[in-house]
């Protein structure tokens, strides 16, 4: 089950952070994303709870420091192309 949890940043803004758990066992690795609106992280924690506590199709996880994991050169031009196509704020909407 992934969870909200409410994230106060330093300028007095409220980040929402998804955890969840890949695959949702005990074993599986430990994922989480911010999100700044509300709406936008209630959607994202019901697609991945939708999609088998997986990353939701065309949505390029965040590393830690934002960018985009490690991937080859060509699968990271392949998802920069549908990520510009197919943004997440109009995927599913």
């Amino acid at each position: 089950m992934a969870n909200v949890v409410e994230v106060p940043r330093k300028d007095g803004s409220i980040g929402y952070k998804i955890r969840f758990r890949l695959g949702g066992g005990r074993a599986g690795e430990g994922c989480a994303e911010t999100f700044d609106d509300v709406k936008l992280a209630a959607k994202f924690k019901s697609d991945v709870e939708f999609h088998g506590h997986q990353y939701p199709p065309n949505y390029v996880p965040k590393s830690r420091n934002g960018r985009v994991g490690l991937l080859s050169a060509a699968s990271a031009s392949r998802r920069a192309a549908i990520c510009s196509a197919v943004t997440y704020l109009t995927f599913g909407t």
